[in-house]
């Protein structure tokens, strides 16, 4: 109880203030007592690009930049936001954004925001409260040279790579073909057990690749999808190139890798109709977006298998969408550099920070504070 307590805050100011005001009143009722000292959120999403001045590309809420901020109070910083899950699903969120947009501002007047933007909707939503808001889909960081294509054997119908989870709505995927799934693990194990049971029952011979030569559905006990092995970025490669269709059914998200992670590796995507900005790069004739019902979806892995597109084509074509998006982005990062005086281009250094997807989720504020240290220094470049 006490250890469910201690994470249910996140570690910036309201949170604490809530996380320490409920374990005071704990603590009063109670022969146990907590320590009242906030324990750090133990991981988050980022990656320091860059020094003199700090640019740092993240992915967590504005509503906890402020960590950042507080490691950099000293500093001039430049702070590239991308968003995981749409803007326009709930009104309160653009509210929300715009609030805690300018309580950072005004606390931390030398560190500056920039939202890129998964869809033109959403930048046009920003920009009244904050100039420093570009359409750049989030998609448009996969690294081109991790997913690719390989010439092996299509043995794979269809392949959805989506966490196990009511979200995704795995139900929509056909009997008919060949299925492999591929998972995070499961967050609430037991709140998601009757969707699991009920994928059991329509897919039950669906294979989880995660686990070593994959297991269907039917043979995986629920203590092990709570810990499911993760597949890297190059066994992933390798199993979209085994595959014919890539498959994303969720209603809502972000832009969402996976459907990117395909296309890059020459499959064709069948989608839903969605909001979040992952059509942004579906929008031609390798990709269907259909309504959620099982006959459309499968209607549509049929056509798109019967066309058998070249997956040269799909890449090619895909690689051609995202240039314009990482022609934006660098122009932004110009804008900082020339801001501060530097007169090379964000051109000159791109290999040196673009890495898959931007960032990670890694250790904070230990690894933070590393990637601090060995930043490159543009002033040394």
């Amino acid at each position: 109880m006490l250890e469910t307590i201690g994470n249910l805050f996140l570690d910036f100011q309201i949170g604490r203030s809530l996380k320490s005001l409920t374990l005071r009143i704990f603590n009063k009722y109670s022969h146990d007592t907590y320590p009242i000292t906030p324990t750090p959120k133990s991981s988050r999403g980022f990656r320091v690009i860059c020094k003199d001045p700090y640019i740092v590309f993240t992915s967590e809420r504005t509503t906890e930049i402020e960590v950042f901020s507080k490691e950099l109070i000293n500093n001039k910083a430049y702070f590239f936001v991308i968003f995981a899950s749409s803007l326009v699903s709930e009104p309160h969120k653009i509210r929300q954004l715009r609030d805690c947009y300018h309580k950072q501002i005004t606390l931390y007047p030398n560190h500056r925001i920039i939202y890129l933007c998964n869809t033109e909707k959403e930048r046009d939503l920003i920009q009244p409260f904050c100039k420093d808001s570009h359409f750049i889909n989030h998609n448009a960081f996969l690294d081109e040279q991790v997913y690719r294509i390989f010439k092996l054997e299509k043995d794979i119908d269809v392949v959805y790579n989506g966490r196990i989870n009511r979200s995704k709505r795995h139900y929509l995927i056909p009997r008919k073909f060949r299925i492999s799934l591929i998972s995070n693990s499961i967050i609430n194990l037991a709140k998601e057990k009757h969707y699991r049971n009920r994928l059991r029952k329509s897919l039950g011979n669906a294979i989880l690749e995660n686990f070593p030569g994959g297991k269907t559905l039917n043979e995986i006990p629920d203590n092990d999808l709570s810990n499911i092995p993760q597949l890297t970025d190059g066994e992933v490669t390798l199993l979209l190139n085994r595959s014919k269709v890539g498959l994303i059914l969720s209603a809502m998200e972000g832009a969402n890798y996976a459907s990117m992670e395909y296309l890059l590796c020459g499959l064709p995507v069948v989608s839903t109709i969605s909001i979040g900005g992952r059509d942004v790069f579906l929008k031609n004739k390798y990709c269907r977006i259909v309504r959620s019902t099982r006959k459309a979806v499968e209607k549509a892995i049929q056509e798109v298998m019967n066309a058998n597109y070249s997956p040269e084509e799909i890449r090619n074509h895909t690689l051609e969408q995202i240039r314009p998006h990482r022609e934006r982005f660098l122009a932004v990062v110009d804008s900082v550099l020339k801001e501060n005086d530097i007169s090379m281009t964000s051109q000159t250094f791109w290999d040196t920070f673009f890495v898959n997807k931007m960032t990670g989720f890694k250790p904070f504020p230990e690894v933070f504070r590393e990637e601090m240290q060995k930043a490159v220094s543009l002033k040394n470049l």
